[in-house]
């Protein structure tokens, strides 16, 4: 597919595709010439960089059709509902062991990192809402409302704050543009309907939780809301924030970063605890910070330029689109987009974001295609 003619003729209006070559070249290039560690190391990252840039293209590539688009939505629904499952019944099956420092490359293969596993749940969550909004079957509501469900209460067991919260600014931009877009289209009263049966929930879990007992229900979770700084996690990324801090305050090579490898090689000599330091990831928990260490401020700005470039198609597209399920799609997207941006604040690194890569391919490819059937006379976006 990737080599017919008419598939990359399909691709010509992909602006994102620049930026994301040049991070790479500059990922090279800086493990090459002014990297802290040799390049075989620094390899175990440059590779899974360069699946991440060629899945992005490649993705562009075979989905160049809308039923490929839907194709490749759904198939992301399923994903979830596949990693929801596993959370459940991981470690029942041996996948999954209890001791987190027993988690090593091929448990992460299938998932078994909380935070990875937690923002395919994320991704997939938002699309599973947009394609409620799509489908008009009953049965088909009630069948993805049961796997968004089952999604979000995996996603709760993960335990990933991060996750969450970016699960709660996405489902916020959704609700309110939604809202707009019931005001303007079905009226007012649809609209308030919608906004007082959201707040009214948040008011009924809210009773609900005070009359069972905060700390009772909340678990885990109840530090989080009461003790935020205080959490063992948060601790722990705080400290790893300062050594990030120092580390580009010293080092003096915030512009072009210091290649990949630096903050594990670095973080003995800024204090890093020896338990951190010889842990199977050392990483400083914060996708920017982990940019703007390795690949320095350009491959942030370059990084930053496919995002923001994308997030502004997809409200675009939204804006601009008349079909209603292509208005859905890329509110999901966009949503789902946004969540994970949030998660990443305090989360992940840049050398191990395939699946977002993925989600980034399709997003690219539902903005090309509905420019190519925009453009086409008569197109119809919608798959029979």
């Amino acid at each position: 597919e990737v080599l017919r003619f008419t598939s990359v003729k399909r691709a010509i209006h992909f602006p994102e595709f620049l930026p994301a070559i040049i991070l790479l070249g500059w990922a090279i290039i800086g493990s090459f010439i002014w990297g802290l560690i040799p390049f075989s190391e620094a390899w175990e990252n440059l590779k899974t960089l360069i699946v991440s840039t060629t899945i992005f293209s490649v993705s562009v590539l075979i989905i160049n059709n809308s039923r490929k688009v839907y194709f490749a939505f759904y198939t992301w629904i399923c994903i979830g509902l596949y990693a929801a499952l596993f959370v459940f019944f991981g470690p029942m099956l041996g996948y999954q062991p209890p001791d987190i420092e027993a988690w090593g490359a091929a448990y992460s293969i299938f998932g078994a990192h909380k935070n990875w596993i937690a923002s395919i749940l994320g991704l997939s969550f938002f699309l599973n809402l947009a394609a409620i909004y799509q489908v008009k079957k009953m049965f088909l509501k009630i069948g993805l409302s049961l796997c968004l469900v089952t999604v979000f209460f995996a996603l709760v067991y993960q335990q990933s704050k991060g996750a969450l919260a970016g699960l709660v600014v996405g489902l916020i931009f959704f609700w309110i543009v939604d809202s707009i877009e019931s005001w303007r289209n079905k009226g007012p009263l649809r609209a308030v309907s919608r906004i007082f049966l959201f707040f009214s929930l948040l008011l009924i879990i809210a009773m609900f939780i005070y009359l069972i007992g905060v700390s009772e229900y909340l678990g885990g979770y109840y530090p989080l809301f009461f003790e935020p700084l205080s959490t063992p996690t948060m601790q722990a990324r705080i400290m790893l924030w300062n050594i990030s801090y120092h580390i580009l305050s010293n080092e003096s090579h915030i512009i072009r970063g210091l290649g990949f490898g630096a903050f594990e090689f670095l973080g003995p000599y800024y204090n890093m605890p020896p338990e951190i330091a010889e842990g199977i990831y050392v990483h400083p928990h914060s996708l920017y910070l982990d940019i703007i260490i390795h690949l320095g401020i350009v491959g942030l700005a370059l990084f930053l330029w496919i995002v923001i470039s994308i997030l502004i198609k997809l409200w675009r597209s939204y804006v601009n689109a008349s079909d209603p399920k292509y208005r859905y799609l890329c509110l999901g997207l966009l949503c789902g987009t946004l969540s994970f941006c949030m998660h990443c604040v305090i989360d992940f690194e840049v050398a191990h974001i395939v699946s977002f890569w993925l989600f980034m391919g399709l997003c690219v490819a539902a903005i090309n295609v509905y420019k190519m059937n925009n453009s086409s006379a008569n197109a119809e976006w919608s798959v029979q």
